[in-house]
């Protein structure tokens, strides 16, 4: 579904924004380093068997991780960002060469976000933002629902929508299986268990509504204005990783960035 996703264009009351020639070349070249970015991540991680750092959890299970894992769960925001990324930036292209100017998916969430707020709202996964933005949280907040009830309903309902992804990017059609004895070709199948992903949004949605109640107090304001903001991104990020394998190891196990590497390109260490 990422890599069908429609990519909004940039509308005005007089329709559809051209777009510039400078425009274009700079998307081009935004592709061109997040897919770069995006085979190296896969490729180095796919080379310690995705565990660069030794760890005991179970990373498609309800398991919370040890220190290794959170530092592994790093490497996979890293590695979903930009592989998430890649075929959005592409989809932004097609735009541009209908002659359209294209709102932008991601704006370096994991870099440049000075907050919860900041990295779901402006710069994570905008496509989807803006859907569960129109469609959830604005309809909560109209019908007398409080902020934080129209933040844990929006992240509710982007849960529920990444179950039913991992029900179609799991589902096991003929050509997984042996077509004499019905069972799965070996490598083809793969069951989830439901519920992480949803659970994992809901932490976040938590997370946010945490973060508006308390971001205000003076440590934190201190923080934002002394602490660079490479670091506090990365702050901001560190608050996703206690629960992010219950998104990605899903997709490690289940062989989506294996496949997703088929349209990348790979890096295999071999040895001499």
């Amino acid at each position: 579904l990422y890599l069908g996703s429609c990519i909004d264009f940039i509308w005005t009351t007089k329709g559809r924004t051209k777009v510039a020639p400078l425009e274009v070349l700079a998307n081009i070249s935004k592709f061109g380093i997040t897919f770069l970015i995006a085979s190296l991540s896969i490729s180095f991680l796919r080379h310690f068997d995705y565990q660069p750092f030794q760890s005991n959890t179970i990373i498609d299970d309800f398991t919370l991780p040890d220190l290794g894992q959170l530092a592994n769960n790093y490497f996979y925001a890293m590695m979903t960002c930009f592989t998430i990324s890649v075929c959005m930036q592409l989809a932004v292209i097609t735009n541009n060469i209908q002659g359209f100017s294209s709102a932008t998916p991601f704006r370096n969430p994991l870099f440049q976000s000075k907050s919860l707020s900041d990295f779901w709202g402006r710069r994570w996964n905008l496509i989807i933002h803006e859907g569960l933005k129109r469609g959830i949280f604005k309809p909560v907040l109209k019908e007398g629902g409080s902020m934080w009830a129209a933040q844990l309903a929006a992240f509710l309902a982007s849960g529920l929508f990444h179950e039913y992804i991992w029900s179609v990017l799991f589902y096991v059609t003929d050509a997984d299986l042996d077509m004499s004895t019905g069972e799965c070709l070996e490598g083809r199948c793969y069951e989830p268990k439901h519920g992480k992903p949803a659970c994992f949004f809901i932490y976040c949605g938590i997370c946010l509504v945490v973060e508006r109640a308390i971001g205000k107090k003076a440590p934190f304001q201190w923080m934002a204005k002394n602490i660079p903001l490479p670091i506090r991104s990365t702050l901001v990020v560190m608050t996703a990783l206690p629960l992010a394998h219950w998104y990605t190891g899903d997709w490690i196990v289940g062989g989506y960035f294996e496949d997703h590497l088929m349209g990348l390109f790979k890096i295999a260490y071999t040895e001499a």
